[in-house]
C-alpha cells in the first residue's frame, strides 16, 4: 500500500489519534522519522484528504517540531520513504527540527471595510482626489493609484492593530493576498505564547475590521530551502520545501 507522507519529526515523536481511514504512524530512520498514513492505490484524492493532511500536521506540531511536506507527497513503501526522503536530507532535516523546536506557525487575517478604507484614502491630503483627467487611461491610472493607497493604508492600520501581537513573533511574513482589503500575516511564535497571541487577536474589536486567527500550524512559511545538490538542480523543491 502506498503511503501519504505528512512530515518529518524526531524518532519517538508523540502521534495524534486515528486520522481519516487509517492511523498515522512513524517510519523511523536513525533519529528521524516520517509521519505517514496509508493510501490505497485506487483511492482518488479529495479536498477532505488535503484537510486531513493539515489537521494531522497541526496535531503533530502541538507535541514538538515538524518539518511539513506538501500534500500529495507519497512513497511506495517504508523503505522508499527512508531512502528517498529522510536519508538524503538528514543533515538539513535535523537542523530544521532544532531551529523550529518550541515554535509553531500562526496566521492572522484582517479584513477591512471598503468604505472606511476609501474614506481614509480620500481624506489623505496627497490622495487620489487631486489627480485630474477624465479619459480612460487617466481613470485606469486613478484606479491603480487608489488601490496602491488602500494597500498602504491597510498595511499601516494592520501594523497599528497588531503591534502588541508582533512582540510575540520571532519572525513575521506577509502571506499571499487575495484582495487589497485583506491583510494576511504568518507569525512564528513560541508554543507557550500561542494562547496569549490568540487571545490578543480575539480582543481586537473594531467596527471596520474583521479579525481571524488560525493556529497552531506547522511552519510551512518559515522553512529554509533545501541546499541544492551539485548534480540535482531540482533537489530544493523535490519534496515540497
Amino acid at each position: 500500500m502506498r503511503l501519504n507522507l505528512h512530515g518529518v519529526v524526531r524518532a519517538g515523536h508523540p502521534l495524534p489519534g486515528p486520522a481519516g481511514s487509517g492511523a498515522t504512524r512513524l517510519v523511523v530512520w536513525e533519529d528521524l522519522a516520517l509521519a505517514v498514513s496509508p493510501r490505497p492505490a485506487d483511492q482518488d484524492v479529495t479536498p477532505h484528504d488535503a484537510t486531513q493532511h493539515l489537521l494531522t500536521l497541526s496535531a503533530l506540531v502541538r507535541q514538538g517540531p515538524v518539518v511539513p511536506l506538501r500534500w500529495g507527497t507519497v512513497a511506495e513503501d517504508d523503505e522508499s520513504a527512508r531512502t528517498a526522503v529522510i536519508r538524503p536530507l538528514a543533515h538539513h532535516l535535523r537542523a530544521e527540527l532544532d531551529r523550529l523546536d518550541g515554535f509553531v506557525e500562526a496566521h492572522v487575517y484582517l479584513r477591512f471595510d471598503e468604505e472606511t478604507a476609501l474614506q481614509a484614502v480620500a481624506d489623505d491630503p496627497a490622495g487620489w482626489r487631486s489627480r485630474g483627467g477624465s479619459g480612460l487611461t487617466d481613470r485606469i491610472k486613478a484606479g491603480e493609484a487608489i488601490a496602491r493607497r488602500v494597500v498602504s493604508w491597510r498595511q499601516g492600520r494592520s501594523d497599528e492593530l497588531l503591534g502588541p501581537v508582533m512582540r510575540y513573533a520571532e519572525e513575521v511574513r506577509a502571506l499571499e493576498e487575495q484582495e487589497h482589503l485583506e491583510e494576511r500575516r504568518a507569525l512564528l511564535v513560541r508554543r507557550e505564547d500561542l494562547l496569549a497571541v490568540q487571545e490578543m487577536i480575539g480582543s481586537i474589536v473594531v467596527d471596520d475590521v474583521d479579525c481571524r486567527f488560525v493556529g497552531p500550524l506547522p511552519a510551512f512559511t518559515f522553512l529554509r530551502a533545501v541546499p541544492k545538490a551539485p548534480n540535482d538542480r531540482g533537489q530544493a523543491s523535490r519534496w515540497g520545501w
